[in-house]
């Protein structure tokens, strides 16, 4: 099991998606299961090309009542829509 939370991160953002893709792809081929957290919209794409990826983001709701203010969070399908 692999957890890796913005592999590429302080890097240029060619070569930061050029790391995070390849790394991706080497644990493609060894079929690790890995959870892969990246602010690189590019790596999404791998679901195109490899049959055994699943996108998938967190959602959140901000609800507030009476003064409280709640964030709910879910796992949800797909990439993330970015936002903006």
């Amino acid at each position: 099991l692999f957890l890796l939370d913005e592999l590429g991160r302080a890097t240029s953002n060619e070569d930061g998606v050029g790391v995070a893709w390849a790394v991706s792809e080497f644990l493609l081929t060894k079929r690790a299961m890995t959870f892969f957290v990246t602010h690189y919209p590019h790596i999404a794409k791998l679901a195109d090309v490899y049959p055994n990826v699943q996108n998938q983001h967190l959602g959140s709701q901000i609800t507030s009542r009476n003064g409280d203010i709640r964030y709910t969070h879910k796992i949800m399908p797909g990439p993330c829509k970015s936002a903006g």
